[in-house]
Parts: structure tokens; C-alpha cells; sequence
């Protein structure tokens, strides 16, 4: 093992480790606890609330590692897309358990796709990869409330 590399190379890797990856909302109810509380300062004007999921090139890259993520923009188009989609319904149920308890100022995606050059990825790449699940999840952050995405 080595800095940026990742725990999966095939789809029966991605199976092994996806029991792991999509916790139900009760496996981080101290979490969901912790922003109830911090709501209620936010109801009051003293606080802003918000959280980061990992993104849509973030998500994949972990798994895949730095190297092996972008050849799987190519190499495994089926297994990325696999990956976001479910990535996109589990940010659409912890959005839902975040806000039976609290109303989010704003929620953050990790991504971190470009670097002192510019992106790693082409604008048509990201409008393959990674557009489609934003197109399903910022919508719903919106109509739930939130207003903001970063």
C-alpha cells in the first residue's frame, strides 16, 4: 500500500466494500445528536450549520486510489457510474435524516478535482461522470431548504 492508493480495482472489489461504505442513518445518530443541538444556537442567530459529503470524484477516487480513478473514467465507465449513482441515494438519505433534526445553512462536496494546473478532468468528462448526480442531489438540497451548495 502507498499514499493515494485505493482499496479497489473490479466491480467484486467494489462489493466487498460497499456493505461499508452507505452506513443507515442510525449508525451516525450521535452525529445527527451533535447538529440537533448545534440547531438550536442556529435558531437563535449565533450559528451556522452545514456539513461535507464527499462528492462525485472524490467518492470513487478513495476508493479506486489517485492513479487508478482517472484510467477508471475509461477503463471502468460502468463501475464509476455504479459508484455515483449510489453515492447520489445515500446523499439523498443522510440530507433526509440531517434535516428531521436541523434545517442546514449550506452543505459542502469534497472534491478536490484540479490542482496548481487546472482540473484532472475535461469538461466532458465531468459532464459524464459527475453532473448527472449533481443534477439529482442539489435540487433536493434546495427543496429541502438549504441554501447553499459548495
Amino acid at each position: 500500500a502507498s499514499h493515494g492508493a485505493g482499496i479497489v480495482e473490479s466491480e467484486s472489489d467494489y462489493e466487498s466494500a460497499r456493505p461499508f461504505l452507505f452506513p443507515p442513518p442510525d449508525e451516525f445518530s450521535d452525529k445527527l445528536r451533535t447538529l440537533e443541538k448545534r440547531s438550536e444556537i442556529q435558531r437563535m442567530g449565533d450559528a451556522v450549520v452545514w456539513f461535507t459529503i464527499n462528492g462525485f470524484f472524490w467518492f470513487p477516487r478513495t476508493l479506486f486510489g489517485i492513479e487508478r480513478h482517472l484510467f477508471a473514467f475509461f477503463d471502468s465507465p460502468e463501475l464509476m457510474r455504479r459508484m455515483n449513482t449510489e453515492n447520489a441515494e445515500w446523499m439523498l438519505t443522510v440530507v433526509e435524516a440531517v434535516c428531521e433534526v436541523c434545517q442546514p445553512d449550506f452543505i459542502m462536496f469534497a472534491e478536490d478535482m484540479s490542482y496548481n494546473n487546472g482540473p484532472m478532468i475535461s469538461k466532458d468528462l465531468f459532464d459524464e461522470f459527475m453532473k448527472p448526480y449533481y443534477d439529482i442531489v442539489v435540487p433536493y438540497l434546495k427543496l429541502r431548504g438549504t441554501r447553499g451548495c459548495g
